[in-house]
């Protein structure tokens, strides 16, 4: 799987985490996104087991998205950035793009900006040139 044609927020340091009315820009380390199925119970994440979750058992379907790792510009720290759909279909677009000019994610950073909460939450998802190069380390991990 790659950025051009995969399937259509925690709060600590480890996190990339956009509020309502940031702009964040970072670039993609990680060579293709990861899927991940999660249930957030009481505003609290639990990863989904599949076949054997407690949590699916109990009828609570979990919410699937996808996790990548992120060179953050403003911290200058790698940082896992989970999103969903809304994200992963913005994030495509510009793969798909960049794709048709012979070139990748790894090519630029992207830009993306909150607003909104809730089910009223939009994102908007853009491409800017690279800003600096990314630490060396941090490229092989």
């Amino acid at each position: 799987m790659s950025f051009s044609n995969f399937e259509i927020e925690t709060g600590n340091d480890k996190y990339l985490k956009i509020n309502p009315g940031d702009v964040v820009q970072f670039h993609i380390l990680s060579k293709e996104p990861i899927k991940v199925a999660n249930h957030w119970i009481n505003k609290k994440k639990y990863e989904c087991n599949g076949k054997s979750c407690a949590h699916c058992d109990e009828g609570d379907k979990p919410k699937k998205g996808w996790k990548i790792k992120v060179f953050e510009r403003k911290d200058k720290v790698m940082k896992e950035y989970e999103f969903g759909p809304q994200v992963a279909a913005q994030i495509r677009n510009i793969a798909e793009i960049l794709a048709e000019n012979q070139q990748t994610v790894e090519d630029i950073d992207l830009r993306i900006k909150r607003e909104g909460s809730g089910m009223e939450t939009e994102y908007f998802v853009n491409q800017v040139p690279k800003k600096e190069l990314v630490p060396e380390a941090l490229l092989k991990q």
